[in-house]
């Protein structure tokens, strides 16, 4: 299997499997200026870039330790969940990749991050989350439509600079989620490489 991953790991791009559930509108930004989320006790703060750059730079804050963790695909990479703000339109999607620090190929990893991954760069547009109660899924923005660049983070590129803080054995990513109804507190979150159920919203 990991094998196959490599072969298509190298080709320009792979069809998407489309989720069995019904999707929320979310090609466009959102329209509000974003606000800053105060939480109850902040520890520390983490700044991403995101791929639309005309968006600028996002800063979260975040708890010292995951709220949530899932194994993945390959062997000893986790996902760890830290954080789902809500920001007016947007949910803040911020998670990390645990993995070897002397041993990870990071463009092999993230392929599964990408909804349409290449060969020079991949992103975290396939991050989304889930209303399972609605049958709702609700993903990643893009600036332009369809084909714009997403409001998330670079997970990996050809230069090795994602724009995104990493530490250790960790690679944090963020991704702006086009937000559910206000009274939708829990949901699935779905990163292409795992499935976190029972995520909290905050804000």
């Amino acid at each position: 299997m990991v094998h196959r991953r490599r072969r298509a790991w190298h080709r320009a791009a792979l069809p998407v499997l489309l989720v069995a559930v019904v999707t929320a509108g979310c090609t466009k930004p959102p329209g509000a200026k974003r606000p800053q989320h105060e939480s109850a006790a902040p520890q520390r703060t983490l700044t991403f870039s995101l791929e639309a750059k005309a968006y600028g730079k996002v800063s979260v804050r975040v708890p010292e330790q995951p709220v949530a963790t899932a194994p993945t695909g390959t062997k000893d990479v986790t996902v760890e969940l830290y954080a789902l703000h809500r920001a007016g339109d947007a949910v803040q999607v911020v998670f990390a990749l645990r993995h070897p620090a002397g041993d990870y190929s990071a463009g092999e990893v993230t392929y599964d991050l990408d909804e349409d991954p290449t060969v020079a760069s991949h992103n975290a547009s396939k991050v989304a989350i889930v209303d399972t109660a609605r049958l709702k899924e609700y993903k990643t923005f893009r600036a332009n439509g369809q084909d714009g660049d997403c409001l998330c983070s670079t997970t990996w590129n050809t230069t090795g600079d994602t724009g995104s803080p990493s530490s250790g054995d960790r690679s944090y990513y963020l991704a702006e989620v086009a937000a559910p109804p206000a009274d939708v507190s829990t949901v699935t979150v779905r990163a292409g490489l795992a499935d976190i159920a029972g995520a909290r919203i905050e804000g």
